[in-house]
């Protein structure tokens, strides 16, 4: 009888060491997978009359596919850096050649953000090879094997080109064929005036157009001016944060479109600005015309790893000052979001 008692004892303790090991273990996992941006998260300051909006893509009949989530409102999380980029734009020793400067900037693990001369409008240049882009990886979610289509580039047709004051490192040749992978990279890395003219020409009509309204953006209208688009800063950004958060092209193809940004081969701005190895997805745009010269850029910039969206569109009376203001933005913003990271 004592034997037979005795046996449940070691069931009882064994079934209890494996509930508290199991308690221990799940709670071991939790802290293990706790994240930085979870812990920073909590703290982030809010405006409590701050409305949160979320831009959703049209088009479909009973799905409202998430864009992007934003806060009606700037941060005033942010407000620091802010303060420090218009001290920067203010102290710029060739601010007196710079007619108008923009800025946006977003933190993408908050959705905080902040803008300086929101309103001011400027012609895109070559940053129009974004939503160019853009068109043509919608194409291929749709249909993957467009990437290995090859086009003849046969030379320009009826149509010239606009001036580049910043070369292209290669350029298309006349006679030669070219998949579209490889017309992508020529857009996207060497910005070649002459591939985005190829890839234009193959496009369905309106595709460009589509990705304005898709993103909330609005068709960008041509001044009465010189019949010439022009963008806000905060507006064209949202091409950056659909690619950040993988909402508008397929997951893939959105790492692909940031892959190609970070070869860019423009270093003429931002990067100088940032210490040397730093991970950053960018594109430059510039347009001149007789009295006037306007370069831009929009950058996601990882700062401890963390995405960071600055886009800077300026102009000026003179080419060769408006560089130098990219750089020092980008110094500046640097600096200030990393005192802000634990």
């Amino acid at each position: 009888m004592r034997k037979t008692l005795s046996q449940p004892v070691p069931i009882y303790g064994a079934l209890v060491l494996f509930l508290v090991g199991g308690l221990l273990s799940f709670v071991i996992m939790r802290l293990q997978y706790r994240t930085p941006q979870s812990a920073v998260s909590e703290k982030s300051v809010t405006a409590a009359d701050c409305e949160v909006t979320a831009t959703r893509m049209g088009g479909y009949k009973f799905v409202r596919p998430l864009l992007y989530v934003d806060r009606a409102c700037e941060s005033p999380a942010l407000n620091g850096v802010k303060a420090e980029i218009e001290k920067t734009i203010a102290l710029y020793p060739q601010k007196a050649k710079v007619t108008s400067v923009s800025v946006f900037l977003r933190d993408f693990d908050h959705s905080n953000w902040v803008s300086i001369n929101d309103e001011a409008q400027y012609h895109p240049g070559s940053l129009y090879k974004i939503p160019v882009l853009f068109a043509w990886l919608h194409l291929a979610d749709k249909d993957p094997g467009l990437f290995s289509k090859t086009f003849l580039f046969d030379g320009i047709k009826d149509a010239s080109l606009p001036t580049q004051n910043y070369i292209p490192g290669e350029s298309l040749q006349v006679g030669q064929q070219y998949t579209l992978r490889a017309l992508l990279e020529m857009l996207i890395v060497h910005s070649d005036n002459r591939a985005q003219w190829l890839l234009n020409q193959h496009l369905p009509k309106g595709a460009i157009e589509q990705s304005f309204i898709d993103l909330g953006i609005g068709i960008p209208m041509p001044s009465v001016e010189d019949n010439r688009i022009r963008i806000s800063a905060r507006s064209f950004s949202s091409f950056m944060k659909a690619l950040v958060n993988g909402s508008y092209l397929s997951l893939q193809n959105s790492e692909y479109a940031l892959t190609l940004l970070a070869k860019c081969s423009f270093e003429e701005g931002m990067v100088r600005g940032l210490p040397a190895g730093t991970n950053i997805a960018h594109k430059f745009g510039e347009a001149d015309d007789e009295q006037t010269f306007e370069l831009h850029e929009t950058a996601i910039i990882y700062i401890k790893n963390r995405p960071y969206l600055l886009t800077v569109l300026s102009s000026g009376t003179e080419r060769k000052a408006l560089p130098g203001l990219l750089e020092a933005i980008a110094h500046t913003t640097y600096d200030q979001i990393t005192k802000l990271i634990p």
